[in-house]
């Protein structure tokens, strides 16, 4: 694996589209979907590991079933593993975390909750681990889901011009989450009419930031760093933070998919878009093989 910073993701990694992108993107799709509705059908109680797996099951049935690009190095390469994308890891990590860090400050703010040892944190006998095995499992079970999401699909969007790929691979994630809203009740607390919009819209910006950061660096672990580092805080925060509230601060405001959250997601993203430009630098205009990337729409 290489260590480098890694280059900008084309129109299909490395290699510009391939034919029959769009069409693998919805099979794809449709097959991570269904996992998702057999895992909550057929499996009692799943693990995160379980749930969490699909995306990557899927991707994998497509490479090595539907397209057998996964006999390649070529089609490996697509995914994105092969780079680390270091330069990103800060924006990834510290990004991320200002979301969470922001939102927790502005629940504060508008009196819904304080800052305070929770009875889970009082409890706990050694937070220093309990904190780094949090942030170590998050980001290896988010991995599992940005090798379908960020790893796979979005290369096979770009065809379809870059912002409209990374909104509609968001709706997809968004809607993969549907089965486990439904029948695990998996943020089914509160008003469906605010909770649903602000799952999607959250989500959605979520995908615009992680495939905002797969695609400048070339690289799935940015995306799979800010997605694991965002678990993470959604956790660690809860640990002192006190409300007597609970509905309000976790799924209106300042939880996983809280309006403040779907804030700092947006503020962060157009902040990255001016800081870096919307698709590769002039300097950077060039795939992993050496040929030119086509113009981003």
């Amino acid at each position: 694996m290489s260590a480098t910073s890694g280059a900008p993701l084309g129109r299909g990694e490395g290699v510009g589209a391939m034919p029959g992108d769009v069409r693998n993107a919805a099979l794809f799709s449709a097959l991570a979907l269904a996992l998702s509705v057999a895992v909550v059908l057929l499996v009692p109680a799943p693990t995160d590991i379980v749930i969490m797996s699909t995306p990557a099951i899927a991707a994998l049935v497509m490479m090595l079933v539907v397209t057998r690009e996964g006999y390649t190095k070529a089609g490996w390469a697509r995914l994105g593993l092969h780079r680390l994308g270091l330069r990103w890891w800060a924006l990834a990590a510290i990004g991320t975390a200002l979301i969470g860090i922001f939102a927790l400050a502005a629940t504060v703010l508008v009196g819904q909750a304080t800052l305070g040892a929770s009875e889970q944190l009082q409890a706990s006998s050694n937070v220093p681990l309990l904190l780094v095995a949090g942030l170590g499992s998050a980001i290896l079970l988010a991995m599992l889901e940005e090798i379908g999401w960020r790893g796979y699909l979005v290369p096979r969007l770009l065809p379809l011009g870059q912002t409209r790929a990374l909104v509609i691979s968001g709706l997809i994630w968004a809607t993969w989450h549907m089965p486990f809203v439904i029948w695990f009740g998996y943020h089914s607390a509160g008003s469906k009419f605010l909770v649903l919009p602000l799952f999607y819209g959250t989500i959605v910006a979520a995908a615009i930031l992680f495939g905002y950061l797969r695609i400048y660096s070339g690289s799935v672990w940015p995306a799979a760093i800010a997605h694991g580092v965002h678990n993470f805080m959604w956790g660690a925060l809860a640990l002192i933070t006190i409300t007597s509230n609970p509905l309000a601060v976790e799924e209106y405001l300042g939880g996983d998919n809280g309006v403040f959250i779907l804030l700092g997601t947006v503020a962060v993203v157009i902040w990255a878009r001016r800081h870096y430009g919307w698709g590769p630098r002039q300097s950077d205009d060039a795939s992993a093989d050496g040929r030119r990337l086509p113009d981003r729409r």
